[in-house]
C-alpha cells in the first residue's frame, strides 16, 4: 500500500493527466461545439442557426464557398457574406487574417447587405480588370453579372471571431498524458533500478532516438538548414537527397487534391488542403549571346508573392536550378503562413514539384505560362501528371528538348485549374519549341518566344494575350546577339502591368541564371 510521502508522485501525475484528460476533451467539445457550414446550409430553413466554419487567410477552409468580410478591421468583422462561385475564384480577393474560426447566426441579406456584397464583387472586378492585360474586356460585364446572380441570398451574422487553437489542446493534453505516465513508471522502478542508472538509461535511449530520427530524416534537415532569406521575400534552398520523382510519376496524380494528398503525405507530415494559384502572364523567349551560348529569359507575372530559388541535385537525375511561387502553399508576406514558421519549412519540402521555371545542368531550360483556353485534363489512356509538377520531371529526367517533348508525350497532361498552360522548352543547342494541349492533343510549334496566346496554327490560333509583348521580344531578338544584361533590359520592356514578380535570365551553356525580382 502507497503511504505518506510515496504518494506525492502518484499524485502529481493523477492531477497532470486529468489536466491532460480534459484539455483533449475542451479542444473535441470547441471543435465540435457548432455545426460546420455547408453549401447547402444557405437555406430558408436554417435561418437563426448557430453555424461555425474555419477561416485561413481570409478564405474557409472547404473548397465550395468563398466569403467577403464586411468590417472595418478583422478583428471587428461584423457579419459575413456567403458567396458562392467557385468558378469566379479568380476575382474574389484575399484578406490578411490568422487562420481562426467564425461563429456566428444564419439570417436573409436586407438590402443594405446585399448591396455590400455587390459594391464588394463590383470593385474586386474592377480591379481585376485594371490590373490584368485583356484582348476581350467585353466579356467583363457578363462576368460580374452572372458573378452577382451568385451570391447567397443569406449572410451570417457574426457572434465570435476566435483563434483556432482546438488541436494545440489536444496536442498538449497528449503530451500531458504521456509526462504523467512517465513519471509513474520512472517512480516505480526507483527501487529496481538505481535512480542515476534510470537518468542514464534515459538519456541513452533519448540520444539513440536522436540519432535514429537524424539518420532517417538527415537530407531533410539539412535542406531546411540551408534556406535562407536572402532579401525580402525572396529565398535560396539547396535541396539533398532523393525527393522521390519516380514514386511521383507512378503516382497517377491528376488533380490539385491528389498532389496535395501525396505531398502531405510524403514530405509535410501533416494534412494540407490548400493550393492558391491565381492567373499570372508571364513571357519567355531564346536568344544567343556574343560568345556562342544560348540564354533563356523568362518573366514570371503574377500578384505579390514570396519567391523561392531552389537548387537540386538528386542521385537518380540531373541537377537543376529553378524559381518557385510560395504563394503556391499560401505562404509569404501576404499570407497565413511565414516561410520561416515550422510550418512553412516543412512546406517547403515540397518545393521541388513546385518551380514556376529553371534549368539543369545538361543545359536544358523550361518555364510554364498561362492560357485563358479551356482546361486542360488530356484523357489519351496514359499515366496522369500535373502540368506544373512536370517541369520537375523535365529538369530531372531530360537532356534535350527533344527528350522533354518525347516524356510529355507519354502522359495525360492535366492543369488542375478552369484555364490551361504552355510550357516554353529550350536546350544549350539553340533549339527552342512551345508545347501547347489542344482538343485532348499535344502540339509542337517551334518559336523562339512565348507568351499567353495560343501559338499553334488552326481554330485556336492567337487566342489568348499577350501579342504585344511577343512582337516586342520578337523585335529584339531579330537578328542580333543580347549578352545577359541586355536580355534582362529586354525582359524589363515585357512587364506585365506592373505584376512581374521576377526575371530570370538562364545561361544555358554554363547552368548558371540572374534574377531581377519585382521588376
Amino acid at each position: 500500500m502507497i503511504k505518506g510521502k510515496n504518494l506525492i508522485p502518484f499524485l502529481i501525475a493523477g492531477v497532470v493527466c486529468i489536466l491532460g484528460i480534459t484539455s483533449i476533451i475542451f479542444g473535441t467539445v470547441k471543435a465540435l461545439g457548432y455545426a460546420p457550414l455547408e453549401p447547402t446550409d444557405l437555406c430558408e430553413k436554417n435561418v437563426g442557426t448557430s453555424l461555425h466554419f474555419s477561416v485561413r487567410d481570409g478564405l474557409p477552409a472547404q473548397d465550395e464557398y468563398f466569403l467577403a468580410f464586411i468590417g472595418e478591421e478583422e478583428e471587428e468583422v461584423t457579419s459575413v457574406m456567403i458567396v458562392a462561385p467557385k468558378e469566379h475564384k479568380s476575382f474574389i480577393g484575399r484578406t490578411e487574417c490568422e487562420s481562426v474560426s467564425v461563429i456566428g447566426t444564419l439570417d436573409k441579406c436586407d438590402e443594405e447587405i446585399a448591396e455590400k456584397g455587390v459594391a464588394i464583387f463590383t470593385d474586386y472586378f474592377d480591379t481585376f480588370k485594371s490590373a490584368y492585360e485583356q484582348n476581350n474586356l467585353d466579356t467583363f460585364d457578363e462576368d460580374l453579372k452572372n458573378a452577382i446572380n451568385t451570391i447567397s441570398p443569406y449572410y451570417l451574422s457574426v457572434t465570435d471571431v476566435k483563434e483556432n487553437d482546438d488541436d494545440n489542446l489536444t496536442g498538449v493534453g497528449i503530451a500531458l498524458i504521456v509526462i504523467s505516465v512517465l513519471t509513474v513508471v520512472l517512480y516505480l522502478l526507483r527501487n529496481i533500478i538505481p535512480v542515476k542508472k534510470i537518468l542514464l538509461i534515459t538519456a541513452a535511449v533519448v540520444v539513440a532516438l536522436a540519432a535514429v530520427v537524424f539518420i532517417i530524416f538527415k537530407d531533410r534537415i539539412r535542406t531546411l538548414s540551408s534556406l535562407t532569406e536572402v532579401s525580402d521575400g525572396f529565398y535560396t534552398m539547396t535541396c539533398y537527397g532523393d525527393y522521390d520523382i519516380d514514386e511521383y510519376l507512378n503516382a497517377d496524380i491528376s488533380t490539385n487534391d491528389q498532389l496535395v494528398e501525396w505531398l502531405s503525405k510524403k514530405f509535410i507530415g501533416f494534412g494540407y488542403d490548400r493550393i492558391y494559384i491565381d492567373n499570372f502572364g508571364c513571357s519567355s523567349f531564346i536568344c544567343e549571346s556574343s560568345d556562342g551560348s544560348f540564354l533563356m529569359g523568362r518573366n514570371f507575372d503574377y500578384s505579390e508573392t514570396d519567391s523561392l530559388l531552389l537548387y537540386s541535385e538528386p542521385d537518380d537525375g540531373y541537377a537543376s536550378i529553378g524559381m518557385v511561387d510560395l504563394e503556391f502553399f499560401g505562404m509569404g508576406e501576404y499570407s497565413d503562413i511565414s516561410p520561416d514558421s515550422f510550418e512553412g519549412k516543412l512546406l517547403m519540402l515540397a518545393a521541388p514539384y513546385i518551380c514556376m521555371d529553371g534549368a539543369n545542368e545538361e543545359g536544358l531550360g523550361v518555364s510554364i505560362l498561362q492560357l485563358d483556353t479551356q482546361t486542360l485534363h488530356q484523357d489519351k489512356g496514359n499515366p496522369d501528371l500535373m502540368a506544373y509538377s512536370a517541369i520537375r520531371c523535365i529538369l530531372d529526367k531530360c537532356k534535350t528538348v527533344d527528350e522533354a517533348t518525347e516524356l510529355l508525350e507519354n502522359y495525360d497532361i492535366h492543369s488542375g485549374l478552369d484555364c490551361s498552360f504552355h510550357f516554353f522548352i529550350a536546350d544549350k543547342s539553340g533549339k527552342s519549341l512551345i508545347v501547347e494541349w489542344l482538343d485532348n492533343e499535344m502540339v509542337i510549334t517551334e518559336d523562339t518566344a512565348v507568351t499567353n496566346f495560343v501559338l499553334a496554327k488552326g481554330k485556336y490560333h492567337l487566342e489568348g494575350e499577350g501579342i504585344d509583348r511577343y512582337d516586342i521580344m520578337k523585335e529584339g531578338l531579330d537578328n542580333s546577339t543580347l549578352d545577359k544584361r541586355k536580355a534582362m533590359l529586354l525582359l524589363s520592356d515585357l512587364q506585365y502591368k506592373t505584376q512581374t514578380e521576377w526575371s530570370c535570365v538562364y545561361n544555358l551553356s554554363d547552368f548558371s541564371v540572374d534574377i531581377c525580382l519585382d521588376s
